[in-house]
């Protein structure tokens, strides 16, 4: 073996790794675009559904805290600041067609880089 037919075979599976890596980040992407979307539309069901003052056990203490609190009155245990919803809503729009967008046009151009190889 001459060293241009190494130095060619070394450049050939680079390209293929290449191919691999960018079809797998482009699937990552759609995936990720679903799952935004799923969470776009459980987040309108649930905007849409009344709360109707549901309870939940807290996790430290284990007494009925509201659905809606930041923290517990009775230990004090942090459940954090959540999103309001509209903006949640938007932004997992945005980002599920953002996702599934890219992910698409990688797809595409791996298609297009896998048939001029």
């Amino acid at each position: 073996m001459d060293l241009a037919t190494i130095i060619e075979s070394k450049d050939k599976i680079f390209e293929w790794l290449a191919l691999i890596f960018l079809f797998a980040f482009g699937v990552m992407l759609f995936i990720w675009g679903i799952y935004c979307f799923v969470s776009f539309f459980r987040q309108i069901f649930k905007l849409s559904k009344p709360n109707n003052g549901k309870m939940f056990d807290c996790l430290s203490c284990g007494n009925y805290i509201s659905n809606e609190a930041h923290h517990c009155p009775h230990c004090g245990h942090h459940y954090g600041k959540r999103y309001p919803t509209p903006l949640a809503i938007l932004m997992l729009f945005l980002f599920g067609g953002m996702g599934i967008g890219l992910g698409v046009y990688i797809f595409i151009s791996v298609l297009e880089l896998y048939l001029v190889m």
